[in-house]
Protein backbone atom coordinates (compact mmCIF):
# COMPACT_ATOMS: atom_id res chain seq x y z
CA UNK A 1 0.00 0.00 0.00
CA UNK A 2 1.68 3.37 -0.91
CA UNK A 3 2.17 5.77 1.78
CA UNK A 4 -0.77 8.46 0.78
CA UNK A 5 -2.99 5.25 1.16
CA UNK A 6 -2.56 4.20 3.97
CA UNK A 7 -2.37 7.49 5.50
CA UNK A 8 -6.18 8.14 4.34
CA UNK A 9 -7.09 4.88 5.53
CA UNK A 10 -5.62 5.48 9.33
CA UNK A 11 -7.44 8.81 9.00
CA UNK A 12 -11.01 7.00 8.09
CA UNK A 13 -10.06 4.22 10.79
CA UNK A 14 -9.85 6.91 13.46
CA UNK A 15 -13.10 8.70 12.12
CA UNK A 16 -14.91 5.63 12.74
CA UNK A 17 -13.41 4.99 15.89
CA UNK A 18 -14.49 8.43 16.94
CA UNK A 19 -18.10 7.67 15.97
CA UNK A 20 -18.39 4.76 17.38
CA UNK A 21 -17.15 6.23 20.83
CA UNK A 22 -19.01 8.82 20.38
CA UNK A 23 -22.63 5.97 19.65
CA UNK A 24 -21.36 4.20 23.15
CA UNK A 25 -21.71 7.42 25.29
CA UNK A 26 -17.91 7.50 25.72
CA UNK A 27 -17.82 11.21 25.05
CA UNK A 28 -19.10 13.23 27.71
CA UNK A 29 -20.31 16.59 27.62
CA UNK A 30 -21.71 19.46 28.69
CA UNK A 31 -25.55 21.06 29.17
CA UNK A 32 -26.84 24.50 29.43
CA UNK A 33 -29.58 24.00 32.32
CA UNK A 34 -32.28 26.32 33.18
CA UNK A 35 -34.59 26.04 36.17
CA UNK A 36 -38.03 27.35 36.52
CA UNK A 37 -40.58 28.57 39.40
CA UNK A 38 -39.47 26.39 42.62
CA UNK A 39 -36.39 24.92 40.87
CA UNK A 40 -35.10 28.08 40.45
CA UNK A 41 -35.76 29.62 43.97
CA UNK A 42 -34.63 26.22 45.29
CA UNK A 43 -31.24 26.27 43.15
CA UNK A 44 -30.46 29.70 43.58
CA UNK A 45 -29.55 30.63 39.93
CA UNK A 46 -32.22 30.68 36.39
CA UNK A 47 -29.18 29.20 35.08
CA UNK A 48 -26.73 26.74 35.59
CA UNK A 49 -24.38 24.04 33.81
CA UNK A 50 -24.14 20.04 34.18
CA UNK A 51 -20.85 18.93 33.14
CA UNK A 52 -19.58 15.35 32.52
CA UNK A 53 -23.12 14.14 30.91
CA UNK A 54 -22.39 10.87 29.00
CA UNK A 55 -23.65 11.50 25.17
CA UNK A 56 -25.93 8.50 25.70
CA UNK A 57 -27.43 8.36 29.11
CA UNK A 58 -31.08 8.29 30.16
CA UNK A 59 -33.72 10.63 32.02
CA UNK A 60 -33.42 9.05 35.44
CA UNK A 61 -29.58 9.52 34.94
CA UNK A 62 -30.20 13.40 34.41
CA UNK A 63 -32.75 13.61 36.80
CA UNK A 64 -30.24 12.39 39.74
CA UNK A 65 -27.69 14.82 38.44
CA UNK A 66 -29.79 17.58 38.06
CA UNK A 67 -31.13 17.38 41.90
CA UNK A 68 -27.66 16.55 43.17
CA UNK A 69 -25.75 19.49 41.12
CA UNK A 70 -28.59 22.29 41.77
CA UNK A 71 -29.70 20.90 45.20
CA UNK A 72 -33.20 20.46 44.52
CA UNK A 73 -33.77 17.28 46.85
CA UNK A 74 -36.91 18.83 48.29
CA UNK A 75 -38.43 18.40 45.03
CA UNK A 76 -37.11 15.51 43.69
CA UNK A 77 -39.60 13.09 41.96
CA UNK A 78 -42.02 16.24 42.06
CA UNK A 79 -40.51 18.15 38.26
CA UNK A 80 -40.06 16.93 34.82
CA UNK A 81 -36.96 17.37 31.98
CA UNK A 82 -37.27 18.99 28.98
CA UNK A 83 -34.43 18.50 26.45
CA UNK A 84 -33.99 21.20 23.41
CA UNK A 85 -37.97 22.43 23.97
CA UNK A 86 -39.14 18.83 24.20
CA UNK A 87 -39.99 16.98 27.32
CA UNK A 88 -38.55 13.99 28.11
CA UNK A 89 -40.41 11.26 31.05
CA UNK A 90 -38.01 9.02 33.12
CA UNK A 91 -36.99 5.56 31.46
CA UNK A 92 -36.34 7.54 28.16
CA UNK A 93 -33.05 6.96 26.32
CA UNK A 94 -31.76 10.43 25.22
CA UNK A 95 -28.46 11.37 22.94
CA UNK A 96 -27.02 14.99 24.19
CA UNK A 97 -24.56 17.00 22.47
CA UNK A 98 -22.33 19.97 23.88
CA UNK A 99 -24.75 23.24 24.88
CA UNK A 100 -27.81 20.85 24.79
CA UNK A 101 -30.47 23.02 26.79
CA UNK A 102 -32.51 21.09 29.76
CA UNK A 103 -35.00 22.58 31.43
CA UNK A 104 -36.46 21.85 34.80
CA UNK A 105 -39.97 22.32 34.95
CA UNK A 106 -41.63 21.87 38.38
CA UNK A 107 -45.27 21.21 38.62
CA UNK A 108 -47.62 23.62 37.72
CA UNK A 109 -50.61 25.26 39.69
CA UNK A 110 -53.60 27.71 39.01
CA UNK A 111 -56.33 27.26 36.82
Amino acid sequence: MAPQQQQEVEVVVQQQQQQQQGERGAAAVSLRVLLFAGARELAGTAEGVLTGVPARTDVDHLLRRVTEAFSLGAMSGAFILALNHDYVMPGDQVRVRDGDELAVIPPLSGG
